[in-house]
This record gives C-alpha cells, sequence and structure tokens, in this order.
C-alpha cells in the first residue's frame, strides 16, 4: 500500500475504472491502494468533494486528538502522568 497522497489524475483513473465495472478488490490490485481510500473514492462525486472529505476527515481527526499519534482518545488525554514521573 502506498503512503502519497492521491493525485487527481489518480482519483479520475480510479473512477473510470469503477465506471468500467471493475471490483473495488480488482482496483485495489490494480492502484496499489488501501480498502478505506478506494472506497472513499468510490462514494466521492467528484475531485473537490473527495478533496473536502479529506478535510472534513483530517479535522475531525484533530479534535479528537488522533491525527498525530496511534493512539485512542482515551490513551492521548490520560495516561501521560505515568511519562511525567508523578
Amino acid at each position: 500500500m502506498s503512503n502519497t497522497k492521491v493525485t487527481e489524475q489518480e482519483f479520475h483513473s480510479i473512477k473510470k475504472c469503477f465506471r468500467s465495472g471493475a471490483t473495488s478488490k480488482e482496483v485495489q490490485a490494480e492502484f496499489k491502494r488501501g480498502e478505506t481510500i478506494i472506497r472513499r473514492i468510490k462514494k466521492a462525486r467528484s475531485w473537490p468533494a473527495y478533496q473536502a472529505g479529506n478535510k472534513a476527515r483530517i479535522e475531525r481527526r484533530k479534535e479528537q486528538g488522533l491525527l498525530d499519534t496511534n493512539l485512542s482518545k482515551k490513551q492521548s488525554q490520560g495516561g501521560s502522568s505515568r511519562l511525567m514521573g508523578n
């Protein structure tokens, strides 16, 4: 799976594959992208809608405190006292 951002050209190529009748698994294999990214592209009606969805998802994760860490919300809000030596 690739960690690079989806480009507009790649977005349109993936949408074209879906219009031609390809399944999600086939598209995943062809573009070497994860299931979640393929699902979000499939749901998006347009490139601007896909970008807006990504921006909203990032903001939501920032609010939850999950964006920059792999910790759950509960772990990121509590449990730091052990690290501080208290």
